[in-house]
């Protein structure tokens, strides 16, 4: 089996609408996803591409256990992902899956050196390790002098640089990026998806979805989506 297989993935959402007068309305469903099939092997790069709503971030939040599936399985290294608790499936989260999104989600009153540690505070990690990891990713992302900076006093690259630094700080195997250049000028969107792609290089499996072909192009493979489909 595949390092990420995911087997008619279905994700259904009840949509409430308003009742006229005299009419008993019931609620519809949206299919945000439809029959998802999907393998992928440990160091893939695969870009996910389609317009906004076609379901992308559907599926990255499914593969990062934000959201259940309504139907299928989701398996992760011949584990059956639907089956697990939500302590595994935190601890599925916290140690395996780096998350990368386009407006950064940074806390604005923490600096970038505890923004970059923050995931480190759920786990029992001394402090002195701590300090190691976050030093030794802020040298290898060029934001060592941004350490006690806090997120209005950077650009756009370089609040990127932190978020994708906080991605990295579990040691990830698998990083979502959800359209991780929307917010930036072009040069710098370049620069984000080269150090994305040199992780890939290294053996961190990334899926990436956009809307951007340029963007797109850096994976080794790209899938189309239309209306919770692949096509």
């Amino acid at each position: 089996m595949s390092y990420i297989q995911l087997d008619n993935l279905t994700v259904e959402y009840n949509i409430i609408k308003r009742k006229r007068k005299n009419t008993d309305e019931s609620p519809s469903k949206k299919i945000a996803l439809n029959n998802i099939n999907l393998s992928l092997e440990n160091g893939d790069f695969i870009a996910i591409m389609g317009k906004s709503g076609c379901g992308k971030t559907t599926l990255l939040n499914v593969i990062g256990t934000l959201l259940k599936p309504s139907a299928g399985d989701f398996y992760y290294n011949d584990i059956l992902v639907n089956n697990l608790n939500e302590k595994a499936l935190s601890d599925y989260r916290n140690s395996e899956v780096g998350f990368v999104v386009q407006h950064y989600a940074l806390v604005d009153d923490m600096t970038v050196y505890d923004n970059i540690a923050l995931p480190l505070s759920f786990r029992h990690i001394s402090k002195k390790e701590i300090k190691e990891r976050v030093s030794s990713l802020l040298n290898k992302l060029d934001i060592s002098d941004k350490a006690l900076n806090y997120p209005f006093e950077l650009s756009g690259g370089e609040k990127q640089r932190v978020a994708i630094a906080r991605a990295l700080i579990n040691n990830p195997s698998l990083i979502l990026a959800d359209e991780p250049t929307g917010a930036l000028d072009e040069a710098t969107g370049k620069e984000v998806m080269n150090l994305l792609k040199s992780l890939n290089k290294k053996g961190i499996t990334i899926i990436l979805a956009t809307h951007d072909s340029d963007v797109a192009s850096y994976a080794n493979k790209i899938l189309r989506m239309r209306d919770g489909s692949f096509i």
